[in-house]
């Protein structure tokens, strides 16, 4: 069809019109579907109405829309949802000259939609130039599509659809700052060049004094290397701005910042830098926020603060005074902040925005010098700085934070993990450690997490039966497996071992004369057992979860204990002995078909 010196157009020239819905007829694109794109098309208005291009459409009733309307002059980016339609954004503008042809191209990046329209056919294009653009995440991906609605003649000609790449496999988005995937892991090699590592900021020159700053890696065939500050560069100004040098790529939040530095001068300040961040802006000052630990040694004072920088305002989080009652409160020699030419120790530890700093001169004697919270910054890299004084750095550490638990932290978690099992409580554990003369006791509370837990398990092996002092079971016995063995004459392989006269046994208990295989062994004379907690009684043959008992019994999947041998009636308390009593009621619940043996197990009794 010839329209308008075109000789092929495609179009709708019948008059379709719908109150309830945007459009009333729809051409939309077969097969295809477009996250990011950019199309281009040429329309034409036949007469007033509505007409539009559809794009990002998963149906008929959701997609976003540039639409035009005729009728009221106005031209708009919409959205549809459910049929319900939603203006982005509309300019009143006359909408649309009849009877020229327009040229559309309609860009879409993640949640940016730009759509820009000109008369193809006046000569003053600038004129009829407009420019629409919105953000929405409501469609991410869809279709591309043209409707019209109570419009007699729409038209379409050259139009062209591309994808846009979303992101360069091998180009960085710009503005976007890659940072390191172990943000709380960083050891300093004092390889390469100081450059490549780290980014340095000298005092602004207005109040430079002494500088610049001059930073290097320095490797010593004799001593370790370390990272040097050779001048005396400092900060005229009453802020007292440290020269610093900054670990690049870093993003540290949660953990502890270990720091050995060796200054020149007796008066000085060394700072540690904490949770740097920088922001730069086209043509705007720089927003910039950090954390200072400083020591500072001053004709007449030492002491130590913790500094916050935010934008040039400098608040003081905190400041500890060195002098005689220090000493005293804390028995440790600190008579000055730093001590020069000698080496100087600093742990700064983040948690949940907690801050503590310690400092040591010896690096064995700590003193807590901050202990505070603060949840203005969240994250950023880590540095250190000088002032009027030269500087090495010797020892630049992150480590992943150390968390302390109490008995009862290591019971919610003993609980939570190891239901199947339970187990005594963290005081019954104690209490048995106290009064065992063989259980090398200790309170445990001050150690690590990992520690705590190891030394909690070590006592809980010696709960449950070990010859925790170091495994002699007794007379000619012969044990291996993690709790050994006792008793005349025994063999004994398995992680609770065996007991009895001229036994054999592999799994957990063992027996007299038994044979056993499984997680707890077998108890009884002459008894064949594997199961998961093993068997007890005469010519018995067990296996399932619990064990059996009864003379020539063969019982499978969950047992009922009706007869018990006196030489397991310990062992079976210690099984099932719980940490809580919502656990033991859980774990028997879970175990027992039968009410009373559910009710025997809650109360851990043998009847």
């Amino acid at each position: 069809m010839n329209i308008k010196g075109k000789k092929r157009a495609l179009g709708i020239v019948s008059k379709i019109k719908s109150s309830t819905k945007l459009a009333a007829s729809m051409m939309v694109m077969k097969g295809k579907e477009y996250s990011d794109f950019e199309m281009s098309v040429d329309i034409l208005f036949k007469s007033s109405g509505v007409g539009g291009i559809a794009f990002r459409m998963t149906d008929e009733f959701n997609y976003y829309a540039f639409l035009i309307d005729k009728n009221l002059g106005h031209k708009a980016i919409v959205k549809v949802v459910h049929s319900k339609i939603t203006i982005l954004k509309l300019i009143n503008d006359g909408g649309i000259l009849i009877n020229n042809w327009h040229t559309v191209t309609i860009t879409v990046k993640a949640n940016s939609i730009s759509v820009y329209i000109y008369d193809k056919e006046n000569a003053a294009k600038s004129a009829t130039e407009k420019k629409i653009e919105v953000q929405d995440f409501t469609f991410s991906r869809g279709s591309i599509g043209f409707f019209v609605n109570g419009l007699n003649g729409f038209f379409i000609d050259e139009f062209t659809a591309k994808p846009l790449e979303c992101v360069s496999p091998w180009q960085p988005i710009p503005y976007v700052e890659i940072r390191n995937n172990q943000s709380n892991i960083f050891i300093e090699d004092f390889s390469g060049s100081i450059t490549e590592k780290y980014t340095t900021i000298d005092i602004e020159e207005i109040d430079n004094r002494e500088g610049p700053a001059k930073w290097e890696i320095v490797n010593d065939e004799i001593e370790l290397s370390y990272i040097k500050q050779s001048t005396g560069v400092y900060d005229a100004s009453s802020s007292k701005r440290p020269s610093i040098a900054l670990v690049n790529y870093l993003n540290f939040q949660n953990g502890i910042y270990k720091l050995v530095y060796n200054p020149c001068e007796e008066e000085g300040m060394v700072s540690i830098i904490l949770k740097y961040n920088r922001e730069s802006e086209q043509n705007k000052t720089p927003k910039e926020q950090f954390f200072s630990f400083d020591a500072v040694n001053e004709k007449n004072e030492s002491y130590y603060t913790l500094r916050k920088w935010n934008n040039g305002i400098v608040t003081v989080l905190s400041r500890y005074v060195v002098d005689e009652n220090t000493v005293k409160q804390t028995k440790i020699d600190l008579k000055k902040a730093y001590i020069a030419k000698a080496s100087n120790f600093v742990e700064i530890e983040f948690i949940n925005q907690k801050i503590t700093a310690r400092v040591s001169h010896d690096g064995e004697n700590y003193v807590d010098i901050v202990n505070l919270k603060d949840e203005s910054i969240q994250s950023g890299t880590i540095g250190f700085g000088t002032y009027k004084t030269c500087a090495e750095f010797k020892k630049i550490h992150v480590d992943p934070p150390t968390i302390k638990f109490s008995p009862k932290d290591i019971e919610h978690i003993m609980s939570q993990t190891m239901e199947e099992i339970p187990l005594p409580s963290v005081v019954d554990i104690e209490k048995i450690g106290m009064t065992s003369s063989c259980t090398r006791y200790k309170n445990y509370s001050q150690l690590p997490a990992l520690s705590t837990v190891l030394a909690y398990s070590s006592i809980l092996g010696s709960t449950l039966g070990t010859d925790f002092c170091g495994g002699n079971g007794g007379s000619g016995s012969s044990a291996s497996g993690s709790l050994g063995a006792s008793g005349s004459g025994s063999s004994a392989s398995g992680s609770l071992g065996a007991s009895g006269s001229g036994s054999s046994a592999s799994g957990s208990s063992g027996g007299s004369g038994s044979s056993a295989s499984g997680s707890f062994g077998a108890s009884g004379s002459g008894s064949s057992a594997s199961g998961s907690f093993g068997a007890s009684g005469s010519g018995s043959s067990a296996s399932g979860s619990f064990g059996a008992s009864g003379s020539n019994s063969m019982i499978n999947n969950e047992m009922f204990i009706q007869k018990y041998d006196a030489n397991f009636d310990n062992k079976w308390k210690i099984c099932i002995s719980s940490r809580t009593q919502t656990d033991r009621e859980k774990y028997c619940n879970n175990n027992y078909d039968s009410e009373l043996m559910k009710k025997r197990c809650e109360v851990n009794k043998i009847l």
